[in-house]
């Protein structure tokens, strides 16, 4: 499906991300959540993303998970914003890596987000989340190397954290 523009398939695909990260494996308010939405498909902004991505049909969550446009998943993205939020709490300092990199290996995760900025522009699917998967390692890469995100997972603030997300405490694993 082609795109128009370069602004609102972006916004549109990154909706479309954000709302398949934010799907639960199950959740059976499903419809109460989707009246609540509604507002948002039908405004002005909702209609300018559509012009310029074909196939966005606004925000819509399931029942369950469906497969043809799951990205991510909603435990990777939340320990991605337990992260990011984390990372701002402590005090940044430099990490000595133990393994200096080649700058071609350096350099390969930050060329990953112009591609996927540019597959954000041009991808008119509404399954972008599941093409862009590819991507997803590489970005994530950048995130977890930088400084601030490594100092909260060595802090006891994360210490903490990963405790209380120990298997041990989940009887039904």
């Amino acid at each position: 499906m082609k795109t128009h523009g370069v602004l609102a398939p972006s916004l549109a695909n990154l909706t479309l991300f954000f709302n398949d990260a934010a799907q639960p494996p199950y959740l059976p308010g499903s419809g109460a959540v989707n009246a609540r939405l509604q507002a948002f498909n039908d405004s002005a902004l909702a209609g300018w993303l559509q012009r310029g991505h074909g196939e966005f049909k606004g925000v819509h969550f399931g029942e369950t998970v469906y497969e043809g446009n799951a990205g991510l998943g909603c435990g990777l993205v939340a320990y991605l914003v337990v992260l990011m939020c984390g990372s701002r709490l402590v005090a940044r300092r430099a990490v000595p890596w133990s393994i200096p990199l080649p700058w071609a290996i350096r350099l390969a995760p930050w060329l990953a987000w112009i591609s996927y900025l540019v597959l954000l522009a041009k991808l008119g699917s509404d399954h972008s989340a599941r093409i862009a998967l590819p991507y997803y390692p590489l970005l994530l890469i950048t995130l977890l190397r930088c400084p601030s995100v490594a100092a909260f997972e060595r802090s006891r603030l994360a210490g903490g954290w990963r405790c209380s997300r120990q298997p041990r405490h989940c009887p039904f694993f």
